[in-house]
């Protein structure tokens, strides 16, 4: 199905996934910097009810995939305080994101998609930022789109490689987690479904080596996903973005041309 999508359709797809794994990751970090229930603020972006005091009572290496943390950041030299302030506003944020861009694939679901609707929202998430503290001090850091996302061909080299090794480490982990999955003690890893993804996680940081080696193949795939031939200065996030919305200005200009109307002289300005 994913192939035989529009692309505009396709690059929505991919947005989503990849702000869902973003998110993802960002919500099973701000559980292990949490004390309790009372400090967890869930920003609905998993769209159903949780139970939060069955996830936090269950140890973090038992939790189910939506809640499971792939990488746990030790305590040495952090500042709890500063720590849970700062994964809970990344989380926020980062849940804001994905839900424009469930806005955007759901409004291109429909029989007649408002493309001026699709570019506000494709411009708001391009256009967000967030200054959090550090995780050891009150200094703060800008997280923003365009500069904290990655997915370009030179951060992906070195996260691929070292994310290689980090899939290794988890089958190892899931090894050892098998005994407790089938005593019904772990939710996820230790299961088929964790092996799974692992691979699937394994292969994804083998791609993004390959591609950064072999750069034409990087350039095929960023077109193909984003709609831009430019992998090495832009995050995917971005380049996804940026197609999008040039797809939907492609989708109004033939519109107007097919109503006999005249396109605007110059893109709509959208108040964010």
């Amino acid at each position: 199905m994913f192939f035989t999508q529009p692309k505009i359709k396709r690059i929505g797809l991919h947005l989503e996934s990849t702000l869902a794994e973003i998110c993802r990751s960002s919500w099973s970090f701000y559980l292990t910097t949490v004390s309790s229930t009372e400090n967890i603020q869930y920003a609905d972006h998993l769209g159903e009810e949780i139970d939060l005091e069955k996830i936090f009572a269950t140890p973090s290496l038992y939790r189910g995939k939506e809640h499971f943390p792939w990488v746990i950041v030790p305590d040495d030299g952090v500042d709890r305080e500063y720590a849970r302030t700062n994964a809970s506003m990344q989380y926020q944020f980062y849940s804001q994101l994905l839900k424009d861009a469930q806005a955007i694939n759901s409004e291109l679901n429909k029989e007649s998609p408002n493309y001026q609707e699709i570019i506000k929202c494709a411009k708001r998430i391009k256009q967000s930022s967030v200054t959090i503290p550090s995780i050891d001090s009150d200094d703060t850091i800008t997280v923003n789109v365009d500069s904290t996302f990655g997915g370009n061909l030179f951060t992906d080299f070195f996260i691929g490689a070292l994310s290689s090794v980090h899939a290794i480490a988890m089958l190892i982990v899931g090894l050892g987690c098998m005994a407790p999955y089938w005593l019904s003690y772990s939710e996820y890893c230790g299961g088929p479904e964790f092996f799974l993804d692992t691979g699937i996680y394994l292969c994804e940081s083998l791609r993004k080596v390959t591609c950064s080696i072999i750069f034409p193949l990087g350039m095929l795939y960023s077109a193909y996903t984003t709609n831009s031939y430019n992998p090495f200065t832009k995050g995917e996030v971005q380049r996804s973005l940026e197609g999008i919305i040039k797809l939907a200005n492609d989708e109004l200009k033939t519109g107007f041309t097919e109503s006999g109307a005249e396109p605007p002289s110059r893109p709509l300005r959208h108040s964010v």
